[in-house]
């Protein structure tokens, strides 16, 4: 997949024309950031692959493609309900991975999260998040992440791989499948678990900056 975070001299959004107005380069880092009135953009595209987060801050112009012949999943976050989205085109890119906004998984180390769960860290503060926190935790079989809730937001978890047990309110066991997902309103008793013989991998979205409050319980 093709991700796209786009630039040229002139953008059109709904239909209207905007120039760029200033361009800053403090380095040849930088070489590639531009400025349009409150816009930053980067001009790159760059193939995207299994367990790449991409974070596209407030404004930033982007879009994605499927230059396969297979068909591709993506999971989209978005830390409020109903977002503005406007259109841009007469965009221009370049190849190259922008070193901010892009968290590659492959490159990353997790740590133990809790005995036989291994999780990485990949949207938040450290990659340019103001609102959204996401992390993937690997449990082998037998681990299990303490019960808890959250006092002033949700979250929700997403079974990427394999099977697992999750933890809802007053019920201890509820199977998940890959591709399943479920949200723990604020202050709802959840957690997780791996009782099956295999390997199981759960994404983590929180709709607040790392590390999310979390009160941990029975």
């Amino acid at each position: 997949i093709r991700f796209f975070l786009p630039s040229k001299k002139t953008l059109t959004i709904n239909g209207k024309s905007k120039k760029i107005i200033g361009m800053r380069i403090n380095d040849k880092k930088d070489i590639n950031k531009i400025v349009l009135n409150k816009f930053l953009l980067l001009v790159f595209w760059f193939i995207i692959k299994s367990r790449y987060f991409i974070l596209s801050p407030p404004v930033m112009p982007h879009g994605i493609k499927n230059n396969s012949d297979k068909t591709a999943r993506l999971l989209v976050m978005f830390p409020k309900i109903n977002p503005q989205r406007e259109a841009v085109e007469n965009h221009k890119t370049s190849p190259g991975i922008p070193e901010k906004y892009v968290s590659i998984r492959e490159k990353m180390e997790p740590f133990e999260f809790a005995p036989g769960i291994m999780r990485y860290d990949m949207v938040g503060d450290f990659s340019g998040a103001k609102s959204s926190y996401f992390s993937e935790l690997n449990f082998s079989p037998g681990s299990d992440a303490p019960n808890h809730y959250h006092p002033h937001h949700e979250e929700s978890m997403y079974c990427l791989e394999g099977k697992l047990n999750a933890v809802y309110l007053e019920e201890n066991n509820i199977e998940l499948n890959a591709g399943d997902m479920f949200t723990a309103e604020v202050e709802a008793r959840h957690g997780c678990n791996n009782p099956f013989d295999g390997k199981g991998t759960l994404l983590a979205i929180h709709c607040v900056l790392n590390p999310p409050p979390r009160v941990e319980c029975d």
